[in-house]
């Protein structure tokens, strides 16, 4: 089964910080939209500048739909699937860096999705302020969605302070029609 880029922005080089109570600026989304060249989604890609001292600070992302603003529409923590913790000790500073979603996520080419970042105590399972920066461009050359940053209550979203940037991001997916093999069959099968 081959893992293939559905979207991307790779072009950026300021960092915009997030993930601090009471600015407005809790919780960060990226919109995109998917392609029919990929059937689903299983990894994100992001540009992370520094991180946390503290091991239980990482990350929470998961996949939402959004509207023309790419603003999500779902649950905080939850949106339509792919909910993933990312460990503190997986996070990597410097680069662009993919990781895997816990389950992957169906989409509709042409729809407006985003994926969403909480900063996350990964011991007690809750959003923890951690403000930290991310890689990002200082326009929008991105053209199928923009960065955008959600209070605490989840239920207002602004375009950053910085203005219409984008995220350095990658979402990946499977091609359609690709043969999907669980890790369990695959150890039933001797592989």
């Amino acid at each position: 089964m081959a893992n293939i880029k559905n979207q991307e922005n790779t072009s950026g080089a300021i960092n915009i910080g997030y993930g601090d109570t009471g600015s407005g600026r809790d919780y960060m989304s990226q919109g995109f939209k998917s392609t029919s060249a990929v059937t689903n989604i299983t990894h994100v890609s992001f540009y992370l500048v520094g991180k946390s001292g503290t091991s239980t600070q990482g990350y929470k992302v998961w996949i939402d739909e959004a509207n023309a603003s790419s603003n999500p529409s779902g649950t905080v923590g939850v949106g339509i699937g792919g909910e993933t913790e990312i460990l503190n000790s997986a996070l990597v500073t410097g680069a662009t860096t993919k990781y895997a979603l816990t389950s992957s996520v169906t989409l509709t080419a042409g729809t407006q999705y985003c994926f969403v970042i909480a900063p996350w105590n990964t011991t007690t399972h809750v959003f923890s302020a951690d403000y930290q920066d991310f890689r990002c461009s200082v326009s929008n050359p991105y053209a199928n969605g923009r960065r955008t940053h959600g209070n605490t209550a989840y239920n207002t979203w602004n375009a950053p302070d910085s203005g219409n940037a984008d995220l350095l991001f990658e979402t990946w997916g499977d091609e359609p029609g690709a043969a999907t093999t669980s890790i369990s069959t695959m150890l039933m099968m001797g592989v």
